[in-house]
């Protein structure tokens, strides 16, 4: 009887040579913060007085319907910044100070979309919700941004289709903890292969990695994804400690 084995995944054996690979001590902060020009907030100041004349829900909004270059300039150097430097950038900033809530989300939304479509960032069809502690545990149903768990580190809704892009409106300071950081996975695969290369491999084969109840009723709880995949062309990654359970595969 002949033994049938997964072929090996193919695996990037280099050490990677990127702006995408950094540690804290490597980036000034001109790197990943940028302002937001005089003209884009006159735009974005010209398209919420036009919303408090015209109401209507951020999530039916499209750049499409408003002039406004000076965005359009800036959010094609921050998806530029994103694509080809760090994989992060602070906008400093929206004058929160001056516009309500739902206000700033509508702004949010027209910048993120310069970027790329809006998704769904849960299964029950939520694009936009608050990240904040409500009080609840983390469980099956409940992530642990809306607690008040300290988070691991994580990749955005790795544990089911990440998109390619992640964005966060930050309206008020917490009154404690609340630091957001960000580290490079690409940082982490040099890491690996300088000092532990032996152990790479087993990243690249799946794990069973719980979904959190986002899925419809009947289908696995675990989706079985790898940490780091390589196509012969592009290195992605994804990662959440708390929700990767091991499982050897051949």
């Amino acid at each position: 009887m002949t033994e049938l084995r997964n072929p090996a995944p193919r695996m990037f054996e280099g050490i990677i040579e990127s702006p995408r690979v950094w540690t804290n001590g490597e980036v000034s902060e001109e790197r990943w913060r940028l302002p937001i020009p005089a003209a884009a907030l006159d735009e974005v100041d010209a398209v919420i007085k036009f919303l408090r004349a015209n109401p209507l829900d951020p999530r039916l909004l499209s750049p499409d319907d408003f002039v406004l270059p000076a965005c359009r300039v800036l959010m094609r150097k921050v998806k530029t910044l994103l694509d080809t430097d760090l994989g992060v950038i602070v906008l400093d900033r929206l004058p929160v100070e001056s516009y309500s809530k739902d206000e700033l989300i509508a702004a949010y939304w027209l910048l993120s979309s310069m970027i790329a479509r809006p998704v769904a960032q849960a299964f029950d069809g939520r694009v936009l919700y608050d990240v904040r502690d409500t009080g609840k545990t983390t469980d099956t149903r409940v992530r642990s941004d809306i607690t008040g768990a300290e988070l691991f580190w994580h990749s955005d809704y790795g544990f089911n289709f990440p998109p390619p892009y992640i964005g966060l409106l930050a309206l008020r300071v917490a009154r404690e903890g609340g630091v957001s950081s960000a580290a490079s996975m690409l940082t982490v695969h040099n890491l690996l292969q300088r000092r532990a290369p032996h152990l790479l491999g087993r990243l690249y084969q799946p794990f069973h990695v719980n979904r959190q109840g986002e899925h419809p009723e009947g289908d696995p709880v675990t989706h079985f994804y790898p940490i780091f995949t390589y196509d012969g062309n592009s290195l992605n990654a994804r990662f959440n400690k708390r929700l990767v359970k091991l499982s050897l595969t051949r």
